[in-house]
C-alpha cells in the first residue's frame, strides 16, 4: 500500500496506533505520503495518548540493563562509560519451557566527561511513558526519548546553584493527570528535608520543605516507584521504623503510609525494594537461610491496598505471594507482566518465575554479559520531551 488517502481518517489512526512506536518511525522513510501521515500522528497529542494506552496493553516487558566498558568517543580516543541496553521479554506460550527475548542496544546521550578518559556516568535513572529521566549529579538532570531521539537537558536546581553538584537523597519521575504535564522531584536530606519540582518544559525548580511532623532520619532507596500521579519511596525514621514517603503529582502534596508487618519473617532481609505489579504498589521482600546449604532464597511480595475511605495515607498491605525456598539465584529483578518474576541465576542468565504455576522458564538471550545492572522498565512511546 503505497497511500492512505483511500482509507478514512478514523481508520489510518486506528491501524497505526496499533503500531509500535519504533517501527511507526521507520515507516516514516517509506514514502513523501507515509510521512506526511505519520508526522501528522505524532504531532497530535490525543494520537500521542492513544498510541500509549495501546502500548501499555501489549503482553511483552522491556528492562533496561547497563554495563561498564571501554569504547571510543566521538574523537576516536579510548574510554570507559555505561553501555545500555534494552532487553525485551516476549511471554508466550506458557507450556514452553523457555521465553524468546530481543535485545537492542539504546541510543542514550553520553553523561559530561568525568576526567581521565572516563566518561561519567548515569547514576541514577527513571522511566515514565516512554520518557526516560538520567541524574549524573546535581547539576547534570536529563529527559530523553530515544525513539524519537529527543533529549533536553534540565535548567539547574536551586540547591545546585548554592550548594554544588551532590546527589539528591532521592528522586522522582512521572506525570501529573491534572496538569497533563510530566514532573521530576528532587529531594535533599540535609538539616532539614528539602524539595525542589520541576514542570517539563519550564525553565526552573520550584522549592518545598518537608512537613515538621514527617520525622525522616534517611531514604532507604534513593529511586522512586510511581504509579497513578504519585511517588513513593522507602524512608526510615529516628526510631529505625520503615514506612512509605508518598508525594502525590497533582496536588504536590507529601503524605506517609504505613509500612507491611515484616516481623514473621524468620531471617534477616537482604533487599527489598517497591515495585509496581498488576497496577498494584508492591513490595518485595528477598532473603535467605544462610544455616542452609546454598543459602536458599525467599520472596515474599506485598500489595498495598488503597483504603475505601479515600483518605491519603490510609492504605493496608497484603501479602500475595510466597516464593522459595529457591537456589542458584543470586537477585531477584521484579515483576514483570503475566505474573511472571524476573530473577537472574549465578551465569548472569534471566530466568522467569511464573507466581501462579510456580514454574521456571529460561529467558534466552544471546548476549548476557550485557545485562549486568539493571536500570528501569521502559515502554517505547511517542511521547515527546520538547513539547511539554
Amino acid at each position: 500500500m503505497s497511500s492512505f488517502h483511500h482509507l478514512p481518517t478514523e481508520v489510518v489512526e486506528e491501524i497505526m496506533s496499533w503500531v509500535p512506536a519504533d517501527e511507526l518511525i521507520r515507516f516514516k522513510r517509506v514514502s513523501k505520503s507515509w510521512y506526511g501521515v505519520i508526522s501528522g500522528l505524532i504531532d497530535d497529542p490525543s494520537f500521542v495518548a492513544k498510541h500509549l494506552r495501546h502500548t501499555k496493553m501489549r503482553f511483552s516487558s522491556s528492562l533496561i540493563f547497563t554495563h561498564f566498558c571501554p569504547h571510543l568517543d566521538h574523537n576516536g580516543v579510548d574510554c570507559q562509560g555505561d553501555i545500555f541496553s534494552l532487553v525485551t521479554v516476549l511471554n508466550g506460550d506458557h507450556d514452553d519451557d523457555r521465553i524468546l527475548s530481543v535485545i537492542e542496544e539504546l541510543n542514550l546521550p553520553p553523561p559530561r566527561d568525568g576526567g581521565h578518559n572516563r566518561l561519567g556516568r548515569w547514576r541514577i535513572r527513571y522511566h515514565s511513558d516512554g520518557i526516560i529521566c538520567l541524574v549524573q549529579d546535581a547539576r547534570t538532570i536529563m529527559v530523553c526519548n530515544p525513539v524519537l531521539r529527543e533529549c533536553r537537558l534540565l535548567p539547574l536546581t536551586n540547591y545546585a546553584r548554592n550548594v554544588g553538584e551532590f546527589l539528591p537523597s532521592a528522586m522522582g519521575f512521572g506525570y501529573d493527570s491534572r496538569a497533563k504535564q510530566y514532573k521530576v522531584v528532587a529531594i535533599w536530606n540535609c538539616v532539614t528535608v528539602k524539595v525542589e519540582v520541576h514542570t517539563l518544559g519550564t525553565e526552573s525548580w520550584r522549592e518545598f520543605i518537608l512537613p515538621r511532623d514527617m520525622d525522616i532520619a534517611e531514604f532507604v532507596y534513593e529511586a522512586a516507584v510511581y504509579r497513578m500521579g504519585v511517588c513513593y519511596w522507602v524512608v526510615r525514621d529516628f526510631e529505625g521504623h520503615d514506612m512509605n514517603l508518598c508525594f502525590d503529582m497533582s496536588d504536590e502534596e507529601f503524605y506517609v503510609t504505613q509500612f507491611p508487618d515484616l516481623s514473621d519473617i524468620k531471617f534477616e532481609v537482604d533487599w527489598a525494594g517497591l515495585s509496581v505489579w498488576d497496577d498494584y504498589v508492591a513490595l518485595i521482600v528477598c532473603f535467605r537461610d544462610y544455616n542452609c546449604d546454598k543459602y536458599p532464597l525467599f520472596v515474599e511480595i506485598f500489595v498495598m491496598v488503597d483504603n475505601s475511605s479515600g483518605d491519603k495515607g490510609a492504605s493496608s498491605w497484603t501479602k500475595q505471594f510466597s516464593i522459595g525456598p529457591i537456589v542458584d539465584f543470586v537477585s531477584t529483578l521484579s515483576v514483570i507482566k503475566n505474573n511472571e518474576f524476573l530473577m537472574q541465576d549465578r551465569d548472569k542468565q534471566l530466568v522467569s518465575y511464573n507466581l501462579h504455576t510456580q514454574k521456571r522458564r529460561h529467558v534466552v538471550i544471546h548476549d548476557v554479559d550485557r545485562l549486568r545492572h539493571w536500570a528501569c522498565f521502559y515502554e517505547k512511546s511517542l511521547v515527546s520531551v520538547k513539547s511539554r
